[in-house]
């Protein structure tokens, strides 16, 4: 978007569904859609050359959003369909409780009532990069144009309250309970209030972040690779310590990387040593577990 991947997770598109009718795995990136059913080998679905940004579960379907091509989604997370907005630049998409689907855009938030079919935009103005859902509360994060741009919060997807200043905010993600946190350029900030009021500032740089009740990781864009925090203030190396990277999960006990600057997806154990996937390159926007 604006020199580097925007990706963004939230916990309803990496938890696990029951006899999913999905792969393991899909991730989004600038050549299209891949799969995976063990997260080291990775192929292409029939959604290819389009740049797939954001990937969320609806209630029976995958979601995909691109830059500039619209939204998408599939039964079974190999053949996508086209919805009503075939155009625009997408970044994010979520689901609600409701079962509502949220997409964020350069043109205001988007939302979808019927599993992604239709979308209907809300009166949400500005370029809004980031937005996830938990505990009742969906969460966005804009650009700062003029005096608009911040993080927001809405209860119904529609209406929208500011919770912090202007800043060009690119991730927003629900770590769990009423705990959420964002990423902007000038650092990152964690709320334990649904995203309604914002701790200080801490200097880090990540277009992704995710937490599994024992580390939080960062995903750089900063060409400092992958780090990791057991209280999101103080931050050490991983061995990957260079690269841009783009989306950080975890499945299971496995955590997954990937790379938003041609290094492909990553994979770790303990969220301090990585190796690569059989996927060694290609530049990749987000990963979603199903």
């Amino acid at each position: 978007m604006f020199g580097r991947q925007i990706t963004f997770f939230s916990e309803n598109k990496v938890r696990a569904a029951a006899g999913s009718a999905y792969p393991a795995l899909l991730a989004g990136s600038s050549a299209g859609i891949w799969y995976s059913s063990d997260g080291l080998n990775w192929s292409l679905t029939n959604k290819t050359n389009h740049n797939i940004t954001g990937l969320c579960l609806g209630t029976n379907r995958a979601i995909a959003v691109s830059n500039g091509n619209g939204i998408f989604y599939s039964t079974d997370g190999l053949n996508w369909t086209a919805s009503n907005k075939t155009n625009d630049q997408f970044y994010e998409v979520c689901k609600m409780s409701s079962g509502r689907l949220l997409a964020s855009s350069r043109t205001g938030i988007w939302y979808s009532d019927d599993d992604g079919t239709n979308w209907t935009q809300t009166a949400s103005p500005g370029i809004w990069p980031a937005i996830d859902f938990g505990n009742g509360y969906a969460v966005g994060g804009s650009e700062q144009f003029g005096s608009f741009g911040g993080l927001y919060y809405s209860t119904n997807g529609t209406t929208w309250t500011v919770s912090n200043g202007a800043d060009n905010w690119y991730c927003v993600r629900y770590v769990g309970g009423s705990e959420f946190i964002a990423g902007s350029d000038n650092g990152i900030r964690r709320s334990t209030t649904n995203g309604t009021g914002w701790s200080g500032l801490t200097a880090q740089y990540f277009d992704d972040m995710w937490y599994d009740g024992t580390y939080y990781v960062g995903a750089s864009f900063a060409n400092l690779g992958l780090r990791y925090s057991s209280n999101f203030t103080s931050w050490s190396n991983s061995n990957i310590t260079t690269g841009n990277f783009s989306s950080v999960i975890k499945r299971g006990s496995t955590w997954y990387a990937a790379s938003g600057s041609n290094l492909g997806i990553y994979y770790s154990t303990n969220a301090t040593s990585w190796s690569q996937t059989n996927k060694t390159n290609g530049t990749f926007n987000r990963i979603l577990s199903t």
